[in-house]
This record gives structure tokens, sequence and C-alpha cells, in this order.
């Protein structure tokens, strides 16, 4: 009972993040700190992996238990907040090339799906 209780109190860490190796824990970190390093040019999962030791199957199942959210989904969650700041005090075409964006149209439609409302929208708020 005081097992279940002490998981169900502490549902944030699961038992599943603590069977990640303390080693693989401070890749992971390594990772993401490589991964929000250049939110115009991401390294692809390959590149990562590579990077940091971790075959890329351990990469994204660590992720996702350790972070809580896939690559992808963490790395889009922080070139939105980015977008966000960006759009205070640039256009959005700017915004949108800072952030590596090839075509404005792009950005403005994972802006949109991300923010229910589109870059110009947010600047005029």
């Amino acid at each position: 009972m005081e097992y279940l209780a002490w998981n169900i109190i502490d549902g944030d860490i699961s038992p599943k993040v603590n069977s990640i190796p303390l080693r693989e824990q401070k890749l992971l970190l390594q990772a993401r700190e490589r991964l929000l390093l250049d939110l115009s040019n991401p390294p692809t999962i390959a590149e990562l992996s590579r990077e940091v030791g971790l075959n890329q199957l351990k990469l994204k199942t660590g992720f996702k238990i350790f972070f809580g959210n896939s690559i992808y989904a963490m790395f889009l969650e922080e070139r939105m907040k980015q977008a966000r700041q960006l759009l205070k005090t640039h256009n959005v075409m700017e915004t949108a090339l800072i952030l590596g964006y090839s075509n404005v149209s792009h950005f403005s439609k994972a802006f949109k799906q991300h923010y229910a409302m589109t870059p110009g929208q947010y600047r005029k708020h």
C-alpha cells in the first residue's frame, strides 16, 4: 500500500524515469541542450544520436520518458515560444526567417496550429 501511495502522490516522477540509468539521463540532457541550441537549424535525430552517443531508439524513448514529450514536440514548443518573443520586435517575415522557415506561410500555419491565431493577429494583441 505504501508503495502505491508513494507512486500516486509523486505522479510527476514515474518509476519509468527512475529506470533510466544516470549516464543516459545526462546524455538526454545534453541532447536536449543541443536540440534547442539553434532553433533555426535543428539536428536530425540521427545527428543528435551520434553527437550524444545514444542510439536513436534510446534517444526517442528516453525523451518521451524523461521529458514527457517527443523530440519534435519539444523542438516545436521552444520554436513557437521563441516566435512569440520575436514577434514583439520583428515582423512576421523576419521572424520566420530568423527561425529558419524557408516559407512564411509554413511558419504562419505552424504558429496558428500552436496558438490558434496567426502571427499577424498575435502582433496586433
